[in-house]
Formats: C-alpha cells, structure tokens, sequence
C-alpha cells in the first residue's frame, strides 16, 4: 500500500471509519478522551484535513446515521468524533491508516480496549476493509474491493474477483464478493438509505441474523 495522501484534496484519498459501542453517558468526550490517549499511546501519524467542510462533503454521503456538527465535533487533527443517530454508537471518522495488512487499524484496536469497534477502511474511495475490535483483539475481518490489503498482499478471499471493479462504479459495494462467516457478536454495521426494513441496525441481534445483502448495502 503506497503512502497515503497529506491532505484530503490530494487525488487519492485513503480513511478510516470507526463506530464505537459507547453505552452510558458523556459519550463524545468519552471516546475523545480515548482517541487523544491512544494517539499518545501508539504513536499514530497526524494527518491534517486541508478542508473540513470538503471533507465531510466527499466522504460522508454514505454515513447517514451520523449527525454532522463538524464546528462542534471536530477532534485532534484529523480526527472527526461525532454523535451517531442510533444510540450509544459514536462514530470517529480519520485519516489515521497506519494499518498493516491485513485487520490493522491500530486506533479502532486500541479504542477496542475500552469499547467495542467497529472498523471501516476504504482506500482510494473503495471500501476495503471490515474489522471488528472487542478488548484490543481483532476478532474478525472481511473484505470488499480491489485495494484491500490482503488482496494485494495475495491472499485468497473467498468469492473475491479483484478485476470486479474495473468497468463499475467504486463507490457500490457488491454483496456477493464478501461470503460472511461471523461468530454472534452485536454489531452490525452502517443502515444506510437502501437498507430498506435495516435502518434500526445497531442492535443487540447478531451478525448472523442478517444477510450479505442487507448487511453491505451502504448506499
């Protein structure tokens, strides 16, 4: 994976989306309180947005649920926490993606040791990579998209065609690339517009009570 971008205008843009389970209350500082120690602690890389309002603009049309108060929510440099419409989520949109291949996203790790995670990375506006994070352990990871690092690294996806892409629009996720095979947790992930009967997603129901379908529809 080649170097990510300083600034988010730059031609190719790489980010992190993370959805972190944060019951009780003060749930914002909570979480920002975390993503500025786990900065500390591993020493992630900051890398600033050129333009907030761009940003939230080009990356978030697919992220519905959140409730967008960017003057408000903005965190440390590039990072976004901001209140999610479903309770007690909180998303943390970042262009923080030292991750290694495959299932590293060191921040939704870290943050997994004091919440459960949900992690998201996309590179080159392709989503890429599905994790979930419970006690700083990654206890899945699924695929999606010709970036994903553990295609490029060469491992064999299951039902995966890296060459899908190439005639189609980046942005559509495809239900069918990704076979899931998820032991019961209570995550689920984005209930974007065309989840139809799935906008209450964020429940105590486990993964394996949905379908590809109307588990990777984001738009």
């Amino acid at each position: 994976m080649s170097e990510p971008p300083t600034t988010f205008d730059a031609e190719e843009s790489t980010w992190g989306a993370l959805h972190v389970y944060v019951p009780g209350e003060d749930r914002l500082e909570r979480v920002r309180q975390a993503v500025e120690r786990c900065y500390a602690t591993v020493g992630l890389k900051r890398i600033p947005w050129s333009d907030p309002t761009q940003a939230i603009s080009e990356l978030l049309p697919a992220f519905t649920q959140l409730e967008m108060n960017p003057s408000r929510e903005l965190g440390p440099d590039e990072v976004f926490v901001l209140p999610e419409a479903q309770e007690p989520w909180v998303g943390v949109l970042s262009r923080a993606h030292e991750w290694s291949s495959p299932g590293g996203n060191p921040l939704g790790k870290e943050l997994s040791r004091d919440f459960d995670v949900f992690s998201i990375v996309c590179a080159n506006k392709k989503y890429a990579e599905y994790t979930l994070y419970k006690g700083g352990e990654l206890t899945h990871l699924s695929f999606l998209g010709p970036q994903c690092p553990a295609v490029e690294a060469g491992v064999d996806v299951k039902g995966f065609d890296p060459n899908y892409f190439e005639d189609k629009d980046p942005m559509i996720p495809v239900p069918d690339l990704v076979k899931w095979a998820m032991a019961p947790c209570r995550f689920v992930t984005l209930a974007g517009p065309d989840m139809r009967g799935h906008r209450d997603a964020f429940d105590a129901r486990t993964l394996n009570d949905y379908t590809p379908e109307q588990f990777l529809i984001f738009r």
